[in-house]
């Protein structure tokens, strides 16, 4: 039946989990207040202006959002005049994502807050550590299970 006395705090990808989540919650927050957008509409406003990505399914695939979730964010970015849908010069079938005037103005804005935040989070670090921690995070992305049958 197993080691009853484990418990979730051992467990490495839970305490990875509570990390992300910690800090993606006082993130989000402080975009809200500041911005007025989620940390998942900015997620998805930086998508648009990287201009590389064409599609709705692009920025699904890259965001790590659900179809749904990235069209209900990109419906509210038009609403709230951040972004266009122009046809797609590659298929004229496909409407594309264009950020705004006002959504490259909002996004600069939310990138000093963004690159403040991370100054701040990594100032926990020594550059060294800061340096082992991402070639971890790295090698950790790569994690294929090998449970035995």
């Amino acid at each position: 039946m197993g080691d009853m006395t484990r418990r979730i705090q051992d467990y490495f990808n839970w305490r990875i989990e509570v990390v992300a989540k910690r800090t993606r919650d006082i993130a989000d927050q402080i975009y809200q207040d500041k911005v007025g957008l989620s940390i998942e509409q900015l997620r998805v406003l930086r998508l648009v202006a990287a201009d590389s990505l064409s599609s709705v399914g692009d920025i699904t695939q890259e965001s790590r959002l659900e179809r749904t979730r990235v069209s209900r964010l990109l419906g509210s970015l038009v609403e709230a005049d951040l972004i266009v849908r122009e046809v797609s010069a590659k298929d004229a079938r496909s409407l594309v994502p264009r950020l705004t005037a006002k959504g490259a103005k909002l996004l600069r804005q939310a990138n000093r807050i963004g690159d403040a935040l991370d100054q701040d989070f990594r100032a926990l670090l020594t550059h060294s550590e800061i340096e082992q921690v991402a070639s971890c995070l790295d090698r950790l992305a790569q994690w294929e299970p090998k449970l035995a049958d």
